[in-house]
């Protein structure tokens, strides 16, 4: 794997870093307004103060390049969407039975160590997936809601909630594969692309250092990476 991660020179640049302080703290300090007048006293509960991390606050800032009023509308929903959708308690909840350890169990992906500078690695078998019983068998929030369970275990690992992921789009030819690459397997994979856009997109921003799909696109000779893959 470390000689994967090592193969292309645009995994050396660092991390790109917008946001100086005075940015960040104006950027906590708008939020903070903006979460006491639609929550009240709520807002100020410690479970929400711990979330506006410096870390955090400059991906979204990174994302916004660097219009600290869109960032602070895009943190407000980030922590909305976080409540709502029970994301805090995910660590805790995620899987113990039923359906969400069934997909813990299927889904052929998970967190697998760190690269040689210590940024945590998350390799995902997307060409072992099998995208139409997802959709077949309503599974798609399931298996969703899993991917956020990883992305939660990334952020606990290392403060700065970047990562390395590695995407495998194709089984081994050791590997007897029930998957049928059809029409219907490409509708239903697009299927479940778009409600991870949905949640993906708006709520982990700028937290993909680099991305390696496998097999890697003709005609490079190694795994290409592609920086800040998603929105």
């Amino acid at each position: 794997m470390d000689e994967l991660l090592r193969h292309h020179a645009a995994y050396q640049v660092e991390d790109s870093t917008c946001g100086n302080p005075d940015d960040i703290q104006m950027l906590r300090a708008r939020v903070r307004r903006a979460l006491h007048k639609e929550y009240g006293a709520k807002a100020l509960e410690v479970c929400w103060s711990l979330r506006l991390t410096e870390p955090t606050l400059t991906r979204f800032l990174e994302d916004e390049h660097g219009d600290i009023n869109r960032a602070c509308q895009r943190v407000v929903a980030w922590l909305r969407w976080r409540e709502e959708y029970g994301v805090d308690q995910l660590l805790n909840s995620w899987p113990l039975d039923g359906l969400p350890l069934l997909m813990a169990l299927y889904w052929p992906g998970s967190l697998i160590g760190e690269d040689h500078k210590g940024t945590p690695v998350q390799f995902n078998r997307f060409g072992c997936i099998d995208f139409v019983s997802l959709v077949r068998f309503d599974m798609v929030e399931a298996a969703v809601r899993h991917s956020i369970y990883l992305n939660e275990l990334v952020a606990a690992q290392d403060p700065s909630g970047r990562m390395v992921m590695i995407f495998d789009l194709g089984c081994t030819k050791y590997e007897p594969s029930a998957v049928k690459f059809d029409m219907e397997f490409w509708r239903c994979a697009l299927v479940f692309l778009r409600a991870m856009a949905a949640v993906f997109g708006p709520n982990y921003p700028r937290t993909v250092k680099v991305s390696y799909p496998y097999p890697y696109p003709y005609p490079y000779p190694y795994p290409y990476p592609y920086p800040y893959p998603y929105p």
